[in-house]
């Protein structure tokens, strides 16, 4: 028997059920057709199973790879230093939340350094304000390729009752993919997080919209559930095999190097009425891609 997550609730449950070869689950067309397919998926680090099914490969790497070495299991909770979180409300723009600096098994060392954004809209005068986690290569410069190696942007909504944090940017360089870098930054949001709850006596949810594959195994495995019955629905239809989605990715011409792949949309929206895709939805100025894709709003509570 196995372990496999049913999305067909709002909040993700666990059952049992018979483990069967990937391959079964797999039509000839090349759709994943079971929850049994999504285990299979969520278990391959390589991403390899999601990427036969769907027919396509990842862009091959065009940067130099860069290894940190052993930097994972909760480096950049363990090593922090100065940690403002707690006072995070009364923290001016630009305030320091976080602040650390720790080596790497290579023997080189990396800087953490999170800091408060306070936003004034020019036209509503409403107040907004965001964290923005940054880890830094110092050994390479500002201009180089590496110096920034994972930049996460975290909005802050005050419900009253909660916090909501939107995990809205969440970004590790090409160059350092593939090492654990990203769930690293996350578990240093939410042990922040767990310290606000612990402090204000208030729970923290942390929220993310997404409509790339990755990204979804990704937060699925960190233990986020879908936010409606809506985006429940939206899950089960890109895992049974939706034939009315597409995953697909922008064209070699990424912006800034920042490669754009494994996007979800309704092929209704990513095809014209001659089959072509529409390529204008590519358009960084424009940003289509971002609205037109199939967007999935994912939730996780702290708990304190």
């Amino acid at each position: 028997m196995a372990m496999v997550v049913d999305l067909i609730g709002v909040e993700a449950k666990v059952k049992e059920t018979q483990t069967t070869d990937v391959r079964a689950s797999v039509v000839p067309d090349g759709v994943v057709k079971t929850n049994e397919g999504i285990k299979t998926i969520l278990a391959d680090p390589n991403r390899t199973t999601i990427g036969d099914a769907y027919g396509y490969q990842p862009f091959p790497s065009t940067t130099e790879r860069i290894v940190l070495g052993d930097f994972a299991k909760g480096s950049l909770i363990t090593n922090l230093g100065e940690n403002n979180f707690g006072q995070f409300d009364t923290l001016q723009d630009h305030g320091i939340v976080a602040i650390s600096t720790f080596d790497t098994s290579n023997g080189g060392h990396l800087d953490l350094v999170a800091h408060k954004l306070i936003k004034i809209d020019q036209n509503t005068g409403v107040r907004s304000e965001a964290m923005h986690v940054e880890l830094i290569n110092p050994g390479k410069n500002e201009q180089d390729n590496g110096h920034c190696v994972c930049n996460f942007l975290i909005r802050k909504t005050d419900h009253g009752s909660y916090d909501e944090w939107d995990l809205h940017d969440r970004i590790t360089a090409e160059a350092y993919l593939g090492q654990g870098i990203a769930p690293e930054m996350l578990h240093f949001v939410e042990s922040q997080l767990k310290t606000r709850a612990n402090k204000i006596e208030k729970p923290q949810i942390i929220t993310a919209e997404l409509a790339q594959v990755d990204v979804l195994l990704w937060l699925l495995k960190e233990g986020f559930t879908s936010a409606t019955t809506g985006d429940s629905e939206k899950i089960d239809r890109l895992f049974s095999g939706d034939q009315d989605l597409v995953v697909v990715s922008a064209p070699m011409d990424e912006h800034a190097g920042q490669k754009r792949q494994w996007y979800v949309f309704e092929r209704s929206k990513y095809f014209d009425e001659n089959g072509n895709p529409k390529l204008e939805l590519w358009d960084y100025e424009n940003s289509e891609y971002l609205k037109q894709s199939f967007r999935i709003h994912l939730k996780k509570v702290v708990k304190s």
